[in-house]
């Protein structure tokens, strides 16, 4: 069974193009970045506009990420429920565990949007203070994308008692 990092709601895929640009630096491409949902009044410079669930409805996303592949110690991947697609654990390593702690500790009742290799985006709801550092997409990707993050990140196999 997988760790339970997020008591999630996945509400939507949606593109964004978050990043990692700050101020006058060059935008630099992650396969893994987390953001924390933000507010229109934080301008268009801090934020981006997302629209998500069935009903379309417009959240808003911090463009600078709290969490990035410098904080993934390995990743898990797995076939999801569907069938169809594939979902991937990404265990983070010590500073990554700390950050997220941190982040569900003071944004709990919150978004955060998780956005893997550009294309796979999710909103995720912090209900909890999660500690085991875990963050999980639970479907979507597809296998060339577990592909790619395997070659980026490494992989823990599942114990043959889970399987």
């Amino acid at each position: 069974m997988l760790p339970r990092a997020l008591l999630v709601v996945v509400l939507s895929l949606f593109s964004l193009p978050l990043g990692s640009e700050a101020a006058g630096k060059k935008s630099q491409s992650y396969y893994f970045t987390l953001h924390l949902q933000g507010s229109p009044d934080q301008g268009a410079k801090f934020v981006a506009p997302v629209k998500l669930g069935s009903e379309a409805q417009q959240y808003y996303f911090s463009v600078i990420p709290e969490l990035t592949d410098n904080h993934v110690a390995a990743i898990y991947p797995f076939t999801s429920k569907d069938g169809a697609s594939f979902g991937v654990a990404f265990i983070l390593n010590e500073k990554g565990r700390e950050r997220l702690s941190g982040l569900t500790l003071q944004n709990q009742g919150r978004l955060v949007g998780v956005h893997v290799l550009g294309t796979h985006n999710s909103a995720l709801y912090v209900d909890h203070t999660i500690d085991d550092g875990v963050v999980v997409v639970w479907e979507g990707l597809g296998k060339s994308q577990v592909k790619d993050l395997s070659k980026k990140f490494q992989v823990v196999e599942a114990h043959a008692s889970e399987q």
